[in-house]
This record gives C-alpha cells, structure tokens and sequence, in this order.
C-alpha cells in the first residue's frame, strides 16, 4: 500500500476538489469504536489449565493441538477460556 505525505492527507469528510467545497454534503465524522476488550480473570495460561484438569502442560498442549481446547492467542502467548475448561469438566460422559 502506498503511504501518502502528512502534507497531503486529508481529514475524513473534507471535499475533494473546489467543486465538492461547494456541495455540503459531508459526512459526519465517524464515532469512536467501542474496543473489545478481554476479560482476563476468564482466561487461564496453560499451566493453570494444567492445574484445573489435573494434566501435564504437554497434555493441555496436545488438547489445544486436537481441537479439545479452543485458544485465545494474545501476542505469542496462548491463553484458555475458563468457561470452555468448565464445560469440558462437567460434559458427562458418553
């Protein structure tokens, strides 16, 4: 993508050419988006995962590897839903 010059930017709204400055028909500025945030008491590391279900790590691992645990990844880091780990406790068994 080319980078466009600070000197020739252009605020959102603002005409295009003289012709478009003597239309009012500028939009309004957007509003600020709401940020998702994550609620990180619900997401444990995988060592604590490993504490809950009383695994290995290399277990929560091969869980995550199979689709068993669904991960949140954050950065490099990878994180679990509590709820998911919950949910996989209290399945009944088949």
């Amino acid at each position: 993508m080319r980078r466009i010059p600070p000197a020739k930017r252009r605020p959102l709204g603002a005409p295009t050419t003289a012709a478009d400055a003597s239309v009012s028909t500028a939009t309004p500025a957007r509003s600020k988006r709401r940020r998702r945030t994550l609620d990180t008491a619900s997401l444990l590391t995988r060592a604590e995962t490993a504490a809950v279900l009383k695994v290995t790590v290399r277990t929560v691992d091969r869980m995550l590897r199979t689709g068993t645990l669904t991960p949140v990844r954050i950065g490099r880091s990878v994180r679990i839903y509590r709820v998911e780990i919950e949910e996989l406790v209290w399945e009944p068994n088949n």
